[in-house]
């Protein structure tokens, strides 16, 4: 998601869990999206797993962000892509310079314990430019040469909100969820605030 500021924010936290140091900030609820999780969750460790597993993930998310596609010779078989990424059979993109390259073989490396950490990525060749600092406060602007933010216009598409819509869902038809009063008629969508 891309906020007002033209700045990317990480959403969707449904399998998040709060990591105390009592735990060691460790966890073992096995959960993920096939083909984004990392080997040591596959893999049932008894010890549980801890904040790697979201390097891992951001490294399947890179390489999708470069090729389009996640970067597994098998795409359709949800257990072969475990195998694959278990054994890390991983297919880099082809096109990518060497900082690139070497961001991702530090990151998609099946031992947990010789994965890269958060700060060391920060420290990488792929991230040379960025002034960390100023990105934790906010500063970085339309301004700042190659790294121009996004900027959604938030009148672009206030007409979506004045229109109403066709039910796309079965949620609301008779007899699905004891709503025996939902009609199948053109739901009017919330007025913007």
């Amino acid at each position: 998601m891309i906020d007002v500021d033209g700045l990317v924010k990480l959403i969707d936290f449904g399998f998040a869990k709060i990591l105390h140091p009592q735990n060691q900030f460790r966890t073992s609820t096995n959960c993920g999206t096939v083909g984004y999780t990392a080997p040591e969750l596959l893999v049932g460790i008894h010890s549980g797993y801890s904040f790697l597993v979201d390097v891992w993930s951001f490294g399947i998310l890179l390489c999708e962000l470069l090729q389009g596609k996640l970067p597994y010779e098998c795409q359709e078989d949800p257990m072969e892509i475990q195998q694959q990424c278990v054994q890390g059979d991983i297919k880099l993109p082809r096109d990518i310079d060497q900082a690139t390259r070497d961001l991702l073989q530090c990151i998609l490396v099946v031992d947990p314990n010789q994965r890269i950490t958060v700060k060391e990525i920060m420290k990488k060749a792929f991230f040379r430019e960025v002034n960390w600092e100023r990105v934790r406060a906010r500063e970085i602007s339309a301004t700042d040469g190659d790294y121009i933010p996004y900027k959604p216009n938030p009148n672009k598409y206030r007409y979506l909100l004045q229109n109403s819509y066709e039910q796309i869902s079965n949620l609301g038809k008779p007899g699905i969820m004891g709503n025996a009063g939902a009609s199948n008629s053109r739901t009017p969508m919330p007025a913007s605030s």
